[in-house]
């Protein structure tokens, strides 16, 4: 039985009353889906549960099982006909409170099940939003620390461009420089300068992309 079927028959019995049980007809239904054998074991657990049918089968309460048809409906209703009238627990309640069903233990019992599962909702919404609002931080955050390392990156690049052109003009002078020595005397300083300005090139553009 499921959990809204067994708050469905909680609210039956305090509607009714224990000594008004005997007035009650209960009936197992889709016996045409099952085999027989676990049909009688599921109408068994029923009728000896005490969360099911137990205490008001205990109480007098009558058992059938309902095919669908109009002979086991007519059979349900007749059974109920010969039984004395009689004033349901709810019915004297309301009468003893202005006719308030707010008031009375069945409608006490269904209004705070409706407050409760008001208050999950609530709950729940509220968990979503933050959720959300999270989600929404992390995301600007994120879009923040792209546009900080964007930002890094473009001003990384263009410093190397600005070291490459102050080491290239460097090389442009050293050239220079070297063609107005003697030829004898030239080579092996401008090559020594030149070597070095381009291992300071190598290294800084390592020194870059490390960055």
């Amino acid at each position: 039985m499921s959990l809204s079927s067994r708050r469905s028959l909680a609210t039956l019995k305090k509607m009714c009353g224990t000594e008004n049980f005997q007035n009650i007809a209960l009936a197992t239904t889709m016996w045409d889906t099952v085999d027989p054998k676990t049909g009688e074991q599921r109408e068994r657990e029923l009728k000896v549960n005490l969360e099911f049918w137990a205490q008001m089968v205990k109480e007098g309460a009558t058992v059938f099982r309902h095919d669908r048809k109009e002979k086991s409906a007519k059979e349900i209703v007749m059974s109920l006909l010969p039984k004395k009238s009689v004033v349901l627990d709810i019915q004297a309640e309301m009468s003893s409170n202005d006719g308030v069903i707010g008031k009375t233990t069945a409608g006490s019992d269904v209004k705070k099940f409706l407050e409760d599962r008001q208050t999950e909702y609530a709950e729940r919404i509220f968990d979503l939003r933050t959720q959300m609002a999270e989600l929404q931080v992390e995301r600007d955050l994120e879009r923040d620390e792209a546009e900080r390392t964007k930002a890094q990156l473009k001003r990384d690049m263009e410093k190397m461009a600005e070291d490459v052109q102050l080491l290239m003009t460097k090389v442009d002078t050293l050239v220079k420089s070297a063609r107005v020595q003697e030829p004898t005397k030239r080579h092996p300083k401008f090559m020594n300068k030149l070597l070095d300005l381009l291992t300071r090139m190598e290294r800084k553009g390592k020194s870059t992309k490390a960055g």
